[in-house]
C-alpha cells in the first residue's frame, strides 16, 4: 500500500481520483445519451415512416375517390344527354316558357293541318277537273272553266309534276335543240298549245318565234294567250313546229288534229307529242291481249299512226317509251299532205281518258 509522503501528494490523489471519476461518469452518460438518442431517431423516423405511409395510402383512397366521381358524373352526364335527345320537347319547369312552347306547338299543328287540308282539296280539285278536261270537249272545257279554276289546276298540276322522274316538257326541249340546227333558230315558228301557267318552250328558244296558247291567259305571264285549241289564231301554214305537252286531252281530238295540219307548214312542218302510254291501250281493237302486253302498246300506236297518215295528212316518222319506267310516249308527226277543210269529216280518235277510281263507302255490316 502506498504511502504519501505529503499532505500536497495526497491532495493531487484526490484530486486525480476525483476527476478520473467524472471523466468515467461523463463518458458513460454520453455513451447512454447517444444510444437514447438513436432509439428516439429510429422511433421518430419510424413514426414518420408510418405518418407517411397513412398519408400515401390516405392520398391514394383520396385519387381513387375522386375518379370515381367523375365517373359516375360522367355516366350520368351521358344518361341526362340520352334522355334530353330522346325527349327534345321537355324544358326546365317554367309555366310562362312551357304555356308559350304550347301555344306554339299547337299553333304548328294547326298550320301543318291546315296546309294538309288545303293540299287534299287542291289534289281533289285537280282530279275533278282533270277528269272534266278528259270527259269533255273543247268548246265544253273552255265555257265551264274560268280564271280561278285554271290557277289552281295549274298549282295542283305544278306540285304533281316536280314528282315525277322525267317531265315531259323538258324532253320535248332536249328533244328540239337536237333538231333545231343553231343558224336556223332565228326563222323557226312555234306553238305551244296546252303550255300551262308557264311558256317553257318560250323561255327556252328566245330567238324563236314562239306562240303560247292555253285555256285562259295569266296577268303574271303576258305572253300566254288564251285560246281554244281546235281554233287558233294562227294562219294556214304559218309554223315550224307544234307542241302538245300532255295536252291532247279533250274528246274532240278530230278536230284538234286538222287545225294541226292546218297550221303546219307543208314537208317541212312536225308536231312534237308526249302523251300517257295507257291512253293508247286498244286503240282500234285490232289486236289480241296477249299480242298487246309482249309489244308494249307497239300495234296500238302503229294503229294510231295509221289513222294519222289515211285520214290527217300526218305520218309518224317516230315513236319511244320514255324512261324511266315507260309511262309516257313521243311522237313526232310531219304534215305530208293539206286536208280539205270541207271534205268528208275524218273518222273520230278516241284515246282511253285519265279518270280515277271513285272510292265507294264502306257498308257497315250488323252482327
Amino acid at each position: 500500500m502506498a504511502t504519501f509522503q505529503s499532505g500536497r501528494d495526497r491532495r493531487r490523489l484526490q484530486s486525480y481520483l476525483a476527476n478520473n471519476t467524472n471523466a468515467n461518469t461523463k463518458s458513460l452518460s454520453i455513451k447512454n445519451g447517444d444510444s437514447d438518442g438513436k432509439k428516439r431517431r429510429q422511433q421518430s423516423l419510424a413514426s414518420e415512416i408510418d405518418k407517411e405511409g397513412k398519408s400515401n395510402a390516405h392520398r391514394n383512397r383520396s385519387f381513387n375517390l375522386m375518379r370515381k366521381a367523375d365517373k359516375d358524373q360522367r355516366e350520368l352526364q351521358t344518361q341526362v344527354e340520352g334522355f334530353l335527345r330522346r325527349h327534345r320537347d321537355l324544358e326546365p319547369a317554367n309555366p310562362t316558357k312551357r304555356s308559350r312552347r304550347k301555344s306554339d306547338e299547337s299553333e304548328q299543328r294547326s298550320e301543318s293541318l291546315a296546309d294538309r287540308a288545303r293540299h287534299t282539296l287542291s289534289a281533289s280539285m285537280f282530279r275533278y277537273l282533270n277528269e272534266f278536261l278528259y270527259t269533255h270537249s273543247s268548246f265544253e272545257a273552255r265555257k265551264s272553266f274560268d280564271p280561278i279554276r285554271f290557277q289552281k289546276y295549274h298549282q295542283a298540276y305544278e306540285r304533281i309534276m316536280q314528282q315525277w322522274p322525267l317531265k315531259p316538257v323538258e324532253y320535248i326541249i332536249d328533244r328540239l335543240k337536237q333538231q333545231i340546227p343553231a343558224h336556223r333558230m332565228d326563222r323557226i315558228v312555234m306553238a305551244d298549245i296546252g303550255c300551262g301557267s308557264q311558256p317553257r318552250i318560250a323561255q327556252a328558244f328566245p330567238r324563236c318565234t314562239v306562240y303560247s296558247y292555253d285555256l285562259y291567259s295569266s296577268s303574271d305571264n303576258p305572253a300566254i294567250t288564251s285560246a281554244d285549241m281546235c281554233r287558233l289564231p294562227l294562219d294556214c301554214d304559218q309554223c315550224d313546229y307544234l307542241i302538245y305537252s300532255l295536252s291532247l286531252m279533250p274528246k274532240n281530238l278530230d278536230n284538234v288534229f286538222c287545225e294541226c295540219n292546218r297550221i303546219l307548214k307543208l314537208s317541212t312542218g312536225y308536231a312534237m307529242i308526249v302523251e300517257v302510254a295507257s291512253r293508247f291501250a286498244d286503240y282500234g281493237k285490232k289486236t289480241s291481249s296477249t299480242e298487246q302486253v309482249e309489244n308494249k302498246f307497239a300495234a296500238d300506236f302503229e294503229n294510231f299512226a295509221q289513222d294519222l297518215r289515211q285520214h290527217y295528212g300526218l305520218r309518224v316518222i317516230e315513236y319511244n317509251l320514255l324512261p324511266p319506267n315507260d309511262y309516257f310516249v313521243h311522237f313526232i308527226l310531219k304534215k305530208i299532205q293539206t286536208t280539205s277543210p270541207t271534205g268528208p269529216r275524218p273518222p273520230m280518235i278516241q284515246l282511253k281518258p285519265c279518270v280515277y277510281r271513285h272510292r265507294e263507302p264502306k257498308q257497315k255490316i250488323n252482327k
